[in-house]
């Protein structure tokens, strides 16, 4: 069994509702015998502010190493590009070009995504 270790770098605390979105989209994707063990940092028991996405990436590659970042950014009243490019600015600048990143980006807020678990509703209460 192969495994693939990956952290989310979530935009706000509720955010780390998407892991198990998350979990599930790639258990569908990754080739078989491929096990993803996908981190969330809680930024709020971190010992420096992470304000930033760009500090959260930097925070995300020195504590909280893995083979693929998925970085967050709602869209919230930003278009879907604007995000993308922030996304794209942060990873290049930090990770650097080659490394493995994932955008994420809901074009709805992350809590209507709570509609696709019923466990993760749960756990939102």
């Amino acid at each position: 069994m192969r495994l693939l270790t990956g952290t989310l770098v979530a935009d706000g605390s509720s955010d780390r509702l998407l892991k198990p979105i998350l979990d599930w989209l790639l258990k569908q994707w990754l080739p078989t015998g491929t096990a993803l063990d996908l981190q969330v940092p809680d930024w709020g028991r971190f010992p420096r502010p992470v304000p930033t996405l760009a500090t959260k990436v930097l925070a995300a590659q020195q504590f909280f190493q893995a083979d693929v970042y998925f970085l967050h950014r709602d869209a919230e009243k930003e278009p879907w590009a604007t995000r993308y490019t922030e996304i794209t600015t942060a990873a290049h600048r930090i990770l650097g070009p080659a490394a493995p990143f994932v955008r994420v980006i809901p074009v709805r807020m992350t809590e209507a995504w709570l509609l696709h678990n019923e466990p993760a509703i749960r756990e939102a209460a």
